[in-house]
């Protein structure tokens, strides 16, 4: 199970002794609790910690005011071994960031924790703290920091799991009609796949700009389906883009390159020109708790800081 399905979020400002649905773009102080129905879990701010979820985000950071360590916040529906599985591998995460396991996935009264490095960044390591509820869902906490914040970071993770509260998932009503079609939806917006498993990922990034141009990125690596060859890909283009249909039904998203775009492999470091126009086709759906598909495959909504 892909680390892309997870869901993180960013927490900063209110007080209150009763728990508080998570809203996008409200701002939360420590010691309110915040919960969370669709996925049947709550949690505790630690005293002195802040938190905000961006609007549209699918990363969840939570901030100490005091020493400005920060932990991520993450989960959806997996088993236990799916998890350890998703803990064992290279965890690809927003904005980048990629974490390498540094040793072996462990239980500690009751959660599991592993170590990781930080790839790129050699002055950052992480440690992620993790369990399945018994209504299936998986919740994880992350920290990511440099040594002189990493035990702040630790303590963080000890105050939230330590708070933790899982119940049985309640599923949001319905939305009504969706009005509108897929080219207004889509205009303007980033949009987000990541996947791991079995020490293989992927990553692919896509921004539709309001101007009808594209920019599209892509890469994976690890283990080439468990044959044991490590394999790298990269890709990056551009182009002109379409969405075809209404926002209550199925959709197409079609991305049309132009003789100009880029496309490459990675492992070479170097990016050779197209020959021609070419296509690639997305279908596109929104499910009935506003989840994006594309190709059945779930997709982040995330800010577009490229284009508008």
């Amino acid at each position: 199970m892909s680390a892309g399905i997870w869901l993180v979020v960013l927490l900063l400002a209110a007080t209150s002794a009763l728990a508080v649905p998570l809203e996008p773009g409200k701002l939360y102080n420590g010691e309110t609790k915040i919960e969370v129905p669709d996925l049947g879990l709550a949690i505790t701010l630690p005293e002195g910690w802040q938190g905000l979820l961006p609007p549209d985000a699918s990363v969840f950071v939570m901030e100490s005011r005091a020493t400005q360590a920060n932990l991520f916040l993450m989960g959806d529906r997996l088993t236990l071994e799916e998890l350890r599985q998703v803990m064992s591998s290279r965890i690809p995460l927003d904005d980048g960031v990629v974490l390498v396991p540094s040793g072996q996935v462990r239980e500690a009264e009751g959660w599991l924790e592993a170590d990781y490095d930080v790839r790129g960044e050699p002055t950052l390591k992480s440690r992620i703290r993790a369990q399945t509820g018994t209504s299936g869902v998986a919740f994880a906490i992350i920290a990511i920091s440099d040594d002189a914040r990493f035990d702040d970071a630790l303590a963080g993770i000890d105050a939230v799991s330590s708070s933790v509260v899982f119940s049985e998932p309640v599923q949001p009503p319905s939305p009504p009609g969706l009005a509108g079609d897929w080219q207004d939806y889509l205009k303007g917006r980033y949009v987000v796949r990541l996947y791991t498993g079995s020490g293989y990922y992927e990553e692919e990034h896509i921004w539709l700009c309001s101007d009808g141009s594209f920019f599209r990125r892509s890469s994976s690596g690890g283990s080439s389906l468990g044959s044991g060859a490590s394999a790298a890909f990269g890709g990056r283009g551009q182009g002109v883009w379409r969405a075809e249909g209404a926002l209550a039904g199925p959709g197409q998203l079609v991305l049309r390159y132009g003789a100009t775009s880029f496309e490459g492999n990675a492992s070479f470091g170097r990016w050779e020109a197209q020959g021609g126009p070419t296509e690639l086709n997305y279908d596109l759906q929104l499910s009935t708790d506003d989840k994006l598909y594309l190709n059945d495959r779930r997709w982040f909504r995330d800010a577009n800081q490229r284009c508008q």
